[in-house]
């Protein structure tokens, strides 16, 4: 399995004064995180990847596509970065933040888009909207 041979990481501080490039992706929820650029390329890559996620049934086979999608990070040079709250410091977090934040980007991302299709608006047929202004002229 491809996961087995990813490199091992492990939690790697970073300079004090470190400021995140376009290529890190950060951890949190908030707005910052959600619009810096790392991130939005780490869900452009993470959107890559789901249509065949989604179509596979066996577990195994999910976590050999996250595994894809981690060592494609890995390999363009992005990192994931955290912010230890207390020290305010950057740090790279370890390999299972890795394979957690990918999978769950991959089924977020899916919920997105069901909730989408839920509120998209019907179209109104042209032919009965049409029927109803001649009516009131």
């Amino acid at each position: 399995c491809e996961f087995m041979k990813l490199e091992e990481f492990i939690y790697k501080m970073i300079e004090i004064n470190y400021i995140p490039t376009n290529q890190d992706i950060l951890f949190g929820r908030d707005a910052d995180s959600w619009n810096h650029k790392g991130n939005l390329a780490f869900r452009s890559l993470v959107a890559k990847y789901q249509k065949e996620y989604h179509s596979t049934k066996l577990r195994v086979d999910k976590v050999a596509i996250v595994a894809k999608i981690v060592k494609e990070l890995k390999e363009s040079g992005s990192r994931i970065l955290k912010r230890d709250s207390r020290t305010n410091k950057w740090y790279e977090v370890d390999r299972k933040a890795y394979v957690e934040k990918v999978g769950h980007a991959i089924r977020d991302r899916q919920v997105i888009q069901q909730r989408k299709l839920k509120k998209k608006p019907k179209k109104a047929n042209v032919n009965s909207t049409l029927r109803k202004k001649i009516a009131k002229t």
